[in-house]
């Protein structure tokens, strides 16, 4: 996933938590689940600023740290050129996975 540069680390439980209850998460789901919803996320990607990352689309990502802005490469539905754009900014809390940028890419181009 991402450059040579990124790096993938392996997160503890209390960090995890930490990250999960910034998100919407944290008010539905009582202290016991929201520690093992935390399990599903065991690793940190971490990258520098201006490093692409490419989404695998059998995962979730959370926004730990920093921003992320998404961009896409598309084409465009009415020509075979190719369409780049920004989408969006993400932030601590923010919950990312490829599908859901798919369906924001195609809203603002399509």
């Amino acid at each position: 996933m991402g450059g040579a540069a990124s790096k993938i680390k392996r997160v503890t439980p209390e960090e995890r938590i930490q990250y999960i209850k910034r998100t919407p998460f944290f008010l539905y789901l009582q202290d016991e689940t929201l520690k093992e919803f935390a399990n599903c996320f065991t690793y940190f990607v971490e990258c520098k600023e201006g490093e692409t990352l490419t989404l695998d689309e059998n995962k979730v990502y959370i926004v730990a740290k920093g921003e992320l802005e998404l961009s896409t490469a598309m084409a465009e539905p009415s020509s075979k050129i190719e369409y780049k754009g920004y989408l969006c900014k993400k932030h601590p809390g923010d919950i990312v996975c490829k599908h859901q940028e798919q369906q924001i890419a195609t809203k603002k181009v399509g």
